[in-house]
């Protein structure tokens, strides 16, 4: 799956008016064996930002690894345990961004987000995965996901901010 997203926002701190944000998001089912197509997209299209979920990325695998030129901002929740899994968001430096501060209380949940800064309207990104899988750990983690959504997407997060 990929999704292509244009956003057009006000900018408070630049000349124009509008500023375009371009977007793509994919799962990946491993990035790690597709490192020299991510480069590809990093530098020869015009992505500025890259969401990616199933990266299957490990601490074995640096920020480095991802960008070699180091034109972007990476943050990403690797899964502390076994194959799978895993988000990144991968920002270029151009874009002013504020990390999310998610609670450990969501440790458990495969989640990163971030402010787009010094633009109208406020804009928070959100990158989640949630595996498959309809075992016992899942129901329980549905009231966990519930919980999320209601502290940091229905209310924007303002205490968050």
């Amino acid at each position: 799956m990929l999704l292509l997203l244009e956003m057009k926002l006000l900018s408070l701190f630049t000349s124009y008016n509008v500023c375009t944000i371009n977007c793509h998001l994919f799962n990946s089912q491993s990035i790690v064996n597709k490192l020299t197509e991510l480069k590809h997209v990093l530098y020869n299209t015009h992505c500025d930002c890259l969401f990616i979920t199933e990266t299957w990325l490990s601490l074995y695998i640096t920020d480095g690894q991802l960008d070699p030129q180091n034109k972007y901002n990476i943050i990403r929740k690797d899964r502390p345990y076994g194959k799978g899994g895993s988000v990144c968001a991968i920002v270029h430096k151009r874009i002013s961004i504020l990390p999310l501060d998610i609670s450990s209380t969501y440790n458990d949940l495969e989640v990163i987000g971030f402010h787009l800064v010094g633009v109208a309207p406020v804009v928070r990104i959100i990158v989640l995965y949630r595996s498959p899988y309809y075992d016992t750990n899942a129901k329980t983690l549905v009231s966990k996901w519930i919980d999320f959504f209601t502290e940091y997407v229905t209310d924007c997060g303002k205490q968050h901010i």
